[in-house]
């Protein structure tokens, strides 16, 4: 059973509570073991390696909250950020920030379970991971780190970023399953996380921040470029 570790910063002792049990409550219901910890003021040295979310009241005394939440950005920025408020005006204060939601407390029983879905959504996308053994090691390797796949014959190379690489004895059925939705065929020996092109041609599709060129044959050009202008559409 996998556990959640979320982070709630609330001045307000009574809200903070019933925020920490509808967290606790809404999660065990989905088979997760959750840890809510909650803080009256800003801590001073938060550690952010395990955090999957962050609740954060915009208002907590005289405090640089805007700053603060740079500050998490910037340490993690896929650390999903929920900003709390009784005023709608920091809706747009706050969008250059990124932030993941926006919950008003004065709408706060609605509010609260659309933002739980999405972040329960989000949370189970980024678990996407795989397990393999590599050179007499156990490797636990996340789909968001693969750039692309070559799949041989008998053999997988898996490329990941920073440059690492696993070459495991399996074909590519036999280690990635179907809900990978970023994976997608390109050749007959390629597969390319979508997330990371940022480009295809009739012949070629483009990594992000690198200088790789996947090969696209013609069969697989047209679901490529169609997954290729969803995840666009999505992120504009």
């Amino acid at each position: 059973m996998r556990r959640l570790r979320f982070v709630c910063i609330e001045d307000d002792i009574r809200f903070a509570e019933i925020l920490k049990t509808v967290i606790i409550r809404y999660f065990q219901l989905t088979n997760f073991v959750v840890t809510v910890e909650l803080y009256q003021d800003i801590p001073i040295n938060l550690n952010l390696d395990t955090i999957d979310g962050c609740f954060l009241d915009i208002q907590i005394g005289n405090h640089d909250i805007i700053n603060f939440i740079k500050n998490i950005k910037t340490e993690d920025f896929k650390i999903p950020i929920i900003l709390i408020s009784n005023y709608d005006d920091y809706i747009f204060q706050t969008v250059h920030l990124q932030i993941f939601d926006f919950i008003r407390k004065s709408r706060f029983n609605e509010e609260i379970i659309e933002t739980l879905n999405r972040l329960q959504d989000y949370l189970e996308y980024k678990s996407q991971s795989i397990f393999i053994e590599y050179n007499g090691s156990a490797y636990h390797i996340s789909i968001n780190d693969i750039l692309y796949i070559e799949t041989l014959s008998h053999h997988t190379i898996i490329h990941c970023k920073q440059g690492m690489n696993y070459e495991i004895w399996r074909s590519y059925n036999t280690v990635f399953k179907e809900s990978y939705t970023s994976l997608m065929r390109t050749h007959k020996s390629y597969v390319i996380n979508m997330n990371y092109c940022y480009r295809v041609d009739k012949n070629l599709a483009y990594i992000k921040d690198t200088n790789i060129k996947i090969p696209v044959s013609q069969r697989n050009y047209k679901n490529v470029s169609k997954k290729f202008r969803e995840i666009n559409s999505i992120l504009k």
